[in-house]
C-alpha cells in the first residue's frame, strides 16, 4: 500500500480541516471520496454547485471532481477517502475502480434503507477502529475487505450495477453481489429467485455463476449462511432456540431445528450443549 501521507483516512466532517489539507477550499484533491450523512442533511460544494445530502445518504465522488467542506454546527458526516494505488492491490482492483458506475458521474447518491444504514454504520465504525493502525500488515487485509463491501454497497444501490455486472460477464462478481444481498436480506428472504431477482438475471445464470465462482449452487448457499449464523447465535449467545429461529425468519421452532439437524448433523439443542464456552452441562 501507499505511503503517501494522505492516501486514507475517515473522519467526522467536523474534524475533516485537521486531517485533510485546505479542506474547506474548492479544489481537486485526487481522492475518491465516499460521504455518510447522519440524522441531519449536510451541504458541501462539487465542482461549482453547492449540493445539500439528505439524512443517512450515502455519496461516491468522482476523484477528478473539486469538492469543498463546509463547517455546519451540529450536522456531521463521516468522509471517507484513499488514493487508487492505496485501494488498488490487483489489476482487478484497479479496473472496479475506473470502470466501477459509482465514479462515472461527478457525484452518486444512495438513500439508504433502515437495513442499508445498519450495515453501513458498522463498516463504517470498524474503519475507524482500525483507522490508525492501517499500516500495520495484520490490518490492511481488514482494511481493503471493509472498503471493497463500502464500494460493493453502493452498487447495491446503483441502478446500473446490472449493467456493469452484464459487461463484466463476471461470475466472481456476481457472485459476491449475490453474498452481500444475503446478508441484507437473509433473515425475510431464502428463496434463490428472489436473489436472482434483484440481480436481474434468471436462476440459472446466478447458480452457473455461483458454481463456477464458489463451487456451490445458490441453494447451498444460502443454506450454509443459515446455519452459520445459527452456529454463531447458538455458541455466542444465549437466545433461546426459538429466539434464533425467529431471528433467522422461521416462525416455527420445529422447521428451524429439522432444517439445522439435516445440515449440521445434530440437533441445535446438542450443538450448543457441545460447543458453548464455557461448556453448560
Amino acid at each position: 500500500m501507499s505511503s503517501m501521507p494522505f492516501d486514507f483516512g475517515i473522519h467526522l466532517s467536523d474534524s475533516i480541516h485537521n486531517h485533510l489539507p485546505q479542506a474547506f477550499n474548492n479544489i481537486r484533491r485526487d481522492l475518491y471520496i465516499i460521504l455518510l450523512t447522519q440524522d441531519k442533511p449536510y451541504r458541501l460544494y462539487i465542482g461549482d454547485s453547492e449540493v445539500e445530502l439528505a439524512p443517512h445518504t450515502l455519496a461516491y465522488i468522482n476523484p477528478n471532481m473539486m469538492t469543498r467542506f463546509i463547517p455546519q454546527g451540529d450536522a456531521h458526516m463521516h468522509i471517507l477517502y484513499f488514493t487508487a494505488d492505496f485501494y488498488a492491490q490487483t489489476s482487478r482492483d484497479t479496473f472496479f475502480l475506473t470502470q466501477s458506475p459509482l465514479f462515472k458521474e461527478n457525484i452518486n447518491l444512495f438513500q439508504l434503507s433502515e437495513e442499508g444504514i445498519l450495515y453501513a454504520t458498522n463498516l463504517i465504525n470498524l474503519l475507524y477502529n482500525i483507522r490508525d493502525k492501517y499500516k500495520e500488515k495484520i490490518y490492511q487485509d481488514l482494511l481493503h475487505n471493509l472498503l471493497e463491501q463500502i464500494l460493493l454497497l453502493g452498487m447495491i444501490y446503483n441502478p446500473h450495477h446490472i449493467e456493469y455486472i452484464h459487461s463484466e460477464n463476471s461470475e466472481e462478481f456476481l457472485s459476491r453481489y449475490f453474498e452481500k444481498l444475503l446478508e441484507q436480506h437473509l433473515a425475510k428472504e431464502k428463496s434463490v429467485k428472489f436473489y436472482a431477482d434483484m440481480l436481474q438475471v434468471s436462476s440459472r445464470k446466478l447458480t452457473a455463476a455461483t458454481r463456477q465462482a464458489l463451487g456451490k449452487t445458490p441453494k447451498e448457499i444460502i443454506l450454509e449462511h443459515i446455519t452459520q449464523e445459527a452456529k454463531r447465535k447458538l455458541t455466542n449467545t444465549q437466545k433461546s432456540i426459538k429466539e434464533i429461529a425467529y431471528a433467522l425468519g422461521y416462525k416455527d421452532e420445529n422447521n428451524f431445528s429439522s432444517l439445522f439437524t439435516k445440515e449440521v448433523g445434530c440437533s441445535p439443542k446438542i450443538y450448543r450443549r457441545r460447543n458453548q464456552y464455557p461448556p453448560k452441562d
